[in-house]
């Protein structure tokens, strides 16, 4: 059960991962600013 649930997460941190970098690049993209972009 731990390496399931280890894969899980790693699955669920890439996710994660991916929209974070989707609204950063929406926030450069659209020019909507620090707070969009969450920095």
């Amino acid at each position: 059960m731990t390496v399931v649930r280890s894969v899980g997460l790693f699955v669920l941190a890439a996710l994660f991962e991916i929209g974070g970098a989707w609204l950063v690049w929406q926030g450069v993209r659209e020019h909507r600013g620090w707070v969009w972009a969450g920095g």
